[in-house]
């Protein structure tokens, strides 16, 4: 209630009631002009009384009346009559509201009566528990006003109060949410056929969607955008649209912008054509394998589009593929029995034709198929300085002798076959290892530095043991003498340093041997960074590449679990996992006598861990973890 200059009288309005009882309103009227009695039909919301605006007060009765004139409960207010603003009612555009960036607004709308005879700068709006300075009203007329103000750029619930000459008249809430945020899309098609258009829907899954105003979603194709349509929205998490798909084939990307803001959600659509057989990667079995499986993948496009069209033929038996993409599958075969290393045609049929792409599997003598599967690659010809540098520990001037390198890791199949070798010629572990398929390609782990100059030196004797005629022996690296006449055979079990020359965490190294031994940390680092100071990989955050996701298994992509070597993209070298996958043992002290340096980062590792920048980590020599493994090194 409040009295209108306008008018002359003392304004009065209610909330109608939900009831269907209420018949009537009976309003009362108390003050110096005596007691004014209304009786109003239940429909009316409003009605005015005489009076004189002099600062007395009035009070204002109202109840409720049924058909048989029964009475509700009495509701009363106080209101002093005079002729300056008041509020009946102050609301927002919005009551929900996402986080502002600084320069999104809202708006608060006042109604009442008197806004004329308001005095400058004193009707305005304060946000509690946020603003200092007031937001003045925009008056209208008489009766209305309204002010903007910037969203507040943090999360929680606000009140707005409306202020006249320091007195509160009115006051309304809203709540500041999280942005919106797009979880999910989901396509009422993924795969349609090219050459014809396909209605396909697209529902767009999300938080905070009701506080959107435009949700939109494109088709790109090699990042251009060839199809944009705007969405409707279904509920506040949900919104939809349905598109026509191109005719041409491709992979398509719908990605979704918010309020012009683009999501991190994207889904891909498939149109596509025939199935195609581009190639077969050529794989490798040792013969004492024959009679296990060995996993085979087969490249080419479109492969995934027609259930149970592909068989993969290998010794006249057909086997499904057992997993399926768009441009590759696997497939698991039995290694045919052999009793010599000879090479097994594989082909692959589409809808029972035979395609003419084919591939090899090769079936080789032991020494023959870890030449091939573990091979060390060259990284370095000859002995080059250094023109640039890279980490810190990697400097320029650094001289880098000639050394090659392995493209994967030890994995645990090479670990077991020269470990059970070795312990029969004289080598002790402190650990037993049960993996016994030398085609296992994930890494060797849990090896500490004490056991992996060991199983470097097993590794040279095991192969002195298998050479080819007009081979030369390798020479051992790590030796308990000075004179290196003693080679390393044994892991010292015992868990404190020892750190004396030729002991277990400091042999004896032999510079001019030839055999099997770690990098170091700037040798590796070289290899890391594809060995040529001139080329932009030099400078890759990663090992061959800017984005980790291509090269590494970590913590963002691994699911915590250990991946096989190989199966991410190698580095300009053909070196495989040298970021992610496992940490690396290095050579090198990373405090002297105390911890020998770890680099590359592992599958539980973040992005900085597994940079180039990186210094790593370091770990006591007789120590070890499930994230620890090795690379192997020779001098050239």
């Amino acid at each position: 209630a409040a009295f209108s200059t306008q008018s002359g009288k003392l304004e009065v309005q209610w909330e109608s009631s939900s009831s269907e009882d209420v018949h009537s309103l009976e309003v009362l009227c108390s003050g110096n002009s005596g007691e004014q009695k209304l009786i109003v039909p239940a429909s009316k919301t409003a009605c005015a009384f005489s009076c004189i605006p002099d600062g007395s007060t009035y009070t204002i009765s109202i109840c409720a009346l049924d058909i048989a004139g029964n009475k509700s409960r009495v509701v009363t207010q106080s209101v002093v009559v005079n002729t300056e603003p008041a509020v009946y009612r102050a609301w927002l555009d919005r009551s929900r509201v996402a986080l502002g960036d600084g320069t999104k607004e809202m708006v608060l709308f006042v109604q009442g009566c008197n806004f004329g005879q308001a005095e400058d700068g004193l009707f305005v709006v304060q946000l509690d528990s946020y603003d200092t300075i007031p937001h003045v009203l925009e008056i209208t007329d008489a009766t209305s006003a309204f002010c903007s103000f910037v969203i507040p750029p943090k999360k929680g619930n606000y009140t707005a109060s409306v202020i006249y000459n320091d007195l509160l008249l009115a006051t309304t809430t809203f709540e500041v949410c999280d942005s919106p945020c797009v979880n999910e899309v989901m396509l009422s098609k993924t795969q349609v056929p090219a050459g014809s258009a396909h209605s396909v829907t697209a529902r767009i899954l999300g938080t905070g969607l009701d506080l959107c105003t435009d949700v939109r979603l494109s088709l790109l194709l090699d990042n251009e955008v060839v199809l944009e349509k705007k969405a409707s929205p279904l509920s506040t998490t949900s919104y939809e649209c349905t598109f026509e798909t191109p005719v041409e084939e491709a992979d398509y990307t719908l990605s979704v912008t918010v309020d012009s803001v683009q999501q991190d959600i994207t889904s891909l659509l498939q149109v596509y054509g025939t199935i195609s057989i581009t190639s077969v990667d050529e794989a490798y079995a040792p013969l004492c394998n024959c009679g296990k499986e060995i996993e085979l993948i087969v490249r080419g496009k479109n492969l995934n589009v027609e259930e149970d069209a592909l068989l993969v033929v290998c010794n006249g038996k057909t086997y499904k593929p057992y997993k399926i993409e768009s441009s590759l599958c696997y497939v698991k075969v039995f290694i045919p029995v052999s009793a010599c290393a000879r090479d097994i045609d594989i082909s692959v049929c589409v809808n029972g034709t035979e395609s003419e792409t084919k591939g090899v599997l090769k079936v080789l003598e032991l020494r023959d198929y870890i030449d091939n599967q573990f091979a060390l690659l060259p990284v370095a010809d000859k002995t080059v300085t250094l023109s640039k540098a890279g980490s810190s520990l990697l400097k320029q001037n650094t001289q880098i002798a000639a050394f090659t390198l392995g493209k994967y890791v030890v994995t645990q199949g090479l670990w077991y076959e020269v470990f059970a070798w070795a312990k029969e010629h004289g080598y002790t572990f402190t650990k037993e290892y049960t993996v016994q398929n030398i085609s296992s390609l994930l890494p060797c782990t849990d090896v500490s530095w004490r056991e992996a100059v060991v199983w470097c030196n097993a590794f040279t004797e095991w192969h002195n043991a298998h050479l080819k005629d007009g081979e030369s022996a390798f020479t051992c690296v790590y030796y308990e003498d000075s004179n290196c006449t003693k080679i390393v055979r044994t892991v010292s079990g015992d868990l404190t340093l020892m750190t004396d020359s030729g002991k277990s965490d400091n042999p004896v190294v032999k510079k001019s041997a030839n055999g099997y031994r770690l990098p170091s940390a700037a040798e590796w680092e070289y290899a890391f960074r594809g060995a040529n100071t001139s080329a932009s990989d030099w400078d890759f955050s990663y090992a061959g590449s800017t984005n980790l996701q291509t090269v590494a298994w970590y913590s963002a992509n691994s699911g915590k679990v250990l991946h096989e070597c190989g199966k991410k993209k190698a580095n300009a070298l053909g070196l495989y996992d040298m970021s992610g996958g496992v940490w690396e043992w290095m050579s090198d002290w990373a405090i002297s006598n105390v911890t020998r340096r770890l680099r590359g980062g592992s599958y539980k590792s973040s992005e900085e861990e597994c940079s180039a920048a990186c210094d790593g980590s370091a770990k006591i020599p007789y120590l070890s973890d499930g994230t620890i493994g090795f690379r192997l090194a020779r001098n050239k």
